[in-house]
């Protein structure tokens, strides 16, 4: 959109929660903020498009696909709306496109450019961050301190949690800390040089992985708490040779700094969550139940066999492969 209208106003309109992540968009002019999943009433939704009105749209564009899209953007007061069609109000955009949700969610997303005249099948869809100058500073005085050099070896950045949102809403997607243990204790017996990271939601795993790895002195790393914002994670990922991550967040950061990872996956589906790339890879057990998680529920199984039959091996050997490092492994 940026390159189509280089003289635009770009608004964006997200979650409260993404507001962060939002401003760090650097073909972004203004961000504003609806909490839509918060039950808003209807003196919340008259202030919204309000709001938006106030901007003398001429182009709004949604990635919303429920019957209130359409509305909203219609009384938004924008001369030219698109959205998916996916409902009888399709009419309310000048132009509907097409919902293909099996396909990897930026190039879902993508597909809405066709309504404004771009040929979204001649992009890449893989997402970009650009990390500030100065948290990149920030990461190679970080590396400096922790005594990791060029000469240093593999490094792998593993991350092994996901939002507290996703565990209170039963959307489990992470291994037991049992197993990151293991796994992180055989790649340090390769002499690979493993950097543990985590945010807040992550504590308590962290710190049973922290409790119970075994002493390989200075190729253990610990980045946890030492972060301050996702910034200084994508910068630490982008110096990394490895990310080593399941499905959440982090993954992203990894796709979008184009550093070659490996994520674990069980319940959701990898195909339309991680670009077809030979930089990214999944691991995963196949069961004629996955993926079960969005495509057939909307919370996860008691049993998670998907997660708890996927062995420390399986992922280990996939890791080392990524880094090229062939010798026999034992676990």
């Amino acid at each position: 959109l940026r390159d189509l209208y280089p003289k635009s106003n770009i608004m964006f309109v997200v979650e409260p929660r993404c507001k962060t992540i939002a401003e760090r968009n650097p073909f972004v002019n203004k961000v504003i903020t609806f909490d839509i999943k918060n039950k808003p009433k209807l003196k919340d939704y008259l202030a919204f498009i309000q709001e938006l009105r106030k901007e003398n749209l001429d182009l709004a564009v949604s990635m919303g696909s429920s019957f209130m899209v359409p509305t909203l953007l219609f009384l938004s007061g924008a001369k030219h709306r698109v959205g998916y069609a996916t409902n009888k109000l399709k009419f309310l955009y000048s132009k509907s496109v097409p919902l293909n949700k099996n396909q990897y969610a930026a190039k879902m997303y993508f597909d809405l450019l066709k309504g404004v005249g771009i040929d979204s099948d001649m992009l890449n869809p893989i997402p970009e961050i650009k990390v500030p100058d100065n948290e990149l500073k920030w990461a190679d005085e970080w590396f400096s301190k922790k005594g990791l050099t060029q000469n240093s070896g593999k490094i792998v950045l593993v991350h092994p949690g996901a939002s507290k949102l996703s565990k209170q809403k039963n959307m489990i997607k992470t291994w037991e800390p049992i197993k990151w243990t293991q796994l992180i204790d055989e790649l340090l017996k390769k002499g690979v040089k493993v950097i543990l990271a985590g945010g807040p939601d992550d504590e308590e795993d962290v710190n049973f992985i922290r409790k119970h790895i075994k002493d390989y002195g200075n190729n253990f790393i610990e980045a946890f708490g030492e972060t301050k914002n996702m910034d200084q994670l994508a910068a630490l990922i982008k110096k990394s040779d490895l990310l080593l991550c399941i499905d959440s967040a982090p993954m992203n950061v990894g796709v979008g700094v184009n550093t070659p990872l490996v994520a674990i996956f069980g319940p959701t589906n990898e195909k339309k969550l991680l670009p077809v790339d030979e930089k990214f890879t999944s691991v995963r057990v196949n069961l004629d139940c996955t993926p079960c998680l969005w495509d057939k529920r909307k919370t996860t199984c008691g049993e998670l066999t998907c997660l708890k039959n996927l062995d420390v091996n399986t992922v280990l050997k996939t890791v080392l492969q990524k880094l090229g490092i062939t010798s026999e492994i034992k676990c």
